[in-house]
């Protein structure tokens, strides 16, 4: 994924300079300011981050899910995307558990960060517990859920 964001970058400066020297500041004007390129690159990071996580861990939503109420589990999505929230607990899980990091990976506000944290903790079968501590050290929760 770097390595394509690296070669987008060469590819943008690149661009860029070959439209100074020609003194197209207008062309470099557009280029710079439409937010549609931002939008649609973060979206597509988003989208390979998730599924390079849920190929490493193809049942960390399930795993989650065994932490919280029934009533309250997330849906096992089939086009291997995370919402906002099991987003959040994939970056602790690999762990990043520092929520300016996470809100800047995520282009979150710090608030969101620590919200979603919240919503997803206040849903636990056991809210007393270190539920983000659960979520990094156990590999397979579900079976340490069932034996414990």
């Amino acid at each position: 994924m770097c390595t394509d964001y690296i070669g987008k970058l060469n590819h943008l400066k690149s661009t860029i300079h070959r439209k100074v020297k020609a003194g197209q500041v207008g062309d470099i004007l557009k280029i710079t300011s439409s937010p549609e390129d931002a939008s649609r690159e973060a979206k597509e990071l988003y989208s390979n981050f998730d599924k390079t996580f849920l190929a490493i861990y193809p049942d960390f939503v399930q795993e989650v899910n065994h932490l919280l109420q029934e009533e309250k589990r997330y849906p096992v999505k089939t086009d291997k995307t995370l919402n906002h929230e099991l987003r959040v607990f994939a970056l602790v899980k690999l762990g990043i558990t520092d929520s300016q990091q996470i809100a800047t990976f995520l282009n979150y506000s710090l608030r969101t960060v620590y919200n979603y944290r919240s919503k997803v903790k206040s849903k636990a079968i056991r809210p007393e517990e270190d539920f983000e501590e659960k979520i990094k050290k156990y590999r397979y929760l579900t079976r340490w859920a069932v034996h414990t």
